[in-house]
């Protein structure tokens, strides 16, 4: 998807990374926990999540409109239906 969106290729080696390289420790009854790698990636909450998501929203609304203006789909309306 950064790559879809022309991101420098060094910034996506970073987000990458920043993606892949997560551990994380609780604080519990005041000890550390033993490290823990997640196998789900970023979650919500996340300082990139928000981002990643906005990147993402506005690849699906320019597929969308691509999409329908080549006439693959109709555009739908959406509000309250009044016969």
């Amino acid at each position: 998807m950064l790559k879809g969106v022309q991101f420098p290729s060094k910034l996506i080696q970073v987000i990458h990374h920043y993606i892949s390289s997560l551990s994380y420790k609780i604080l519990w009854n005041r000890d550390n926990t033993d490290i823990f790698i997640p196998i789900r990636g970023i979650r919500q909450g996340d300082h990139l999540s928000a981002y990643f998501f906005v990147i993402c929203m506005e690849k699906l609304s320019h597929i969308i409109v691509d999409r329908v203006g080549a006439c693959y789909r109709k555009p739908m309306r959406a509000g309250v239906y009044d016969p």
